[in-house]
């Protein structure tokens, strides 16, 4: 009898131990990967605040050349336009457009190999690069929209960094890096926006509204 005491002891502090080391790994992956949510979100902050002195700093340029030289930008404008055509088919392949129905459209995707392909972080790049060019080559473009698909990458790459594989929570983190990009565009769309977030009742949209 006090053999079989002593051997339910030791199995029930081998269980102890067992259930301690899993709740110390639950614990290290839930802060691991708050630390990541928040160094995404830095780095989404820092982006764009470099991605807004870019735009002014491109946009004083155009300002200054038509200032000292107005007719260049019948040069400079059609030849800029062509290059950036060219520029992004030639290394940023997929940064066409404004960056804001490609991203709405990576949550509404199940295959994530092609959501790869469109929230890439050399897109990201691309979108910063190419919007500063076509400023100053005076294109009528803005920077609310590649905001959104930039934010959106960099959460991405995160999201993979993370290993997440569940559909839900990788949307959300997509939905999380383009939204606070998005910010400024849906101050002026705020009924819009609000409605949107009110139709959300499905369970699916629910659970993406909460990880938001």
């Amino acid at each position: 009898a006090q053999n079989d005491n002593e051997a339910s002891i030791a199995t029930t502090r081998s269980r102890r131990a067992r259930r301690m080391r899993r709740l110390a790994r639950v614990r290290t992956l839930k802060w691991h990967r708050t630390i990541m949510y928040y160094a995404g979100a830095v780095l989404i902050g820092i982006i764009s605040v470099i991605f807004a002195h870019l735009g002014d700093w491109a946009a004083e340029l155009r300002y200054h050349v038509v200032s000292t030289n107005p007719r260049s930008m019948l040069v400079i404008a059609p030849l800029g336009l062509v290059a950036i055509s060219w520029l992004t088919r030639l290394l940023f392949n997929g940064a066409q457009g404004s960056g804001i129905p490609q991203t709405i459209a990576t949550l509404h995707m199940h295959n994530f190999v092609l959501v790869d392909r469109i929230l890439t972080l050399r897109i990201a790049l691309g979108k910063i690069l190419m919007t500063c060019f076509g400023l100053i080559c005076g294109a009528s473009i803005g920077r609310e929209g590649p905001s959104v698909q930039i934010g959106a990458s960099i959460m991405h790459a995160f999201s993979r960094a993370m290993g997440q594989h569940n559909d839900v929570t990788r949307h959300g983190m997509i939905l999380a890096g383009g939204l606070p990009a998005w910010l400024p565009l849906s101050i002026r769309l705020l009924p819009v926006s609000c409605l949107r977030l009110k139709n959300w009742r499905t369970p699916l949209n629910r659970r993406r509204r909460d990880v938001l």
